[in-house]
């Protein structure tokens, strides 16, 4: 799995589980989380296929080596297009203990 992959599917896959622990946010959510998801074709690639593709090319203009998980979603976030308005309020407003501490959950 390349480095860039495990990121996404990292941010992915924290999301998802705030997603479960958060039902009162699922319309906020669910847009992102279906086109994001990195489950319904094998390979690296989204259920969107776009939708990873501009994830990498987010990180190709990043110097990620030096980033945590948590940095890289927030800047993610925060230039994705208004139409993840409420994934991207969300995760602006998530803070890093509680991101880390998803991300180890989920990391098991």
């Amino acid at each position: 799995m390349s480095k860039q992959f495990s990121i996404y599917l990292s941010i992915y896959n924290v999301l998802d589980r705030f997603y479960d622990l958060h039902p009162e946010y699922a319309e906020e959510l669910q847009d992102y989380l279906s086109e994001a998801n990195p489950n319904i074709w094998e390979g690296e690639c989204s259920g969107d296929p776009a939708v990873y593709e501009d994830f990498l090319e987010f990180l190709s203009k990043l110097d990620y080596e030096s980033l945590s998980v948590y940095q890289i979603a927030k800047l993610y976030f925060a230039q994705l297009d208004e139409f993840y308005s409420g994934t991207i309020k969300i995760v602006a407003a998530m803070g890093e203990e509680e991101f880390n501490a998803l991300l180890a959950e989920v990391s098991k």
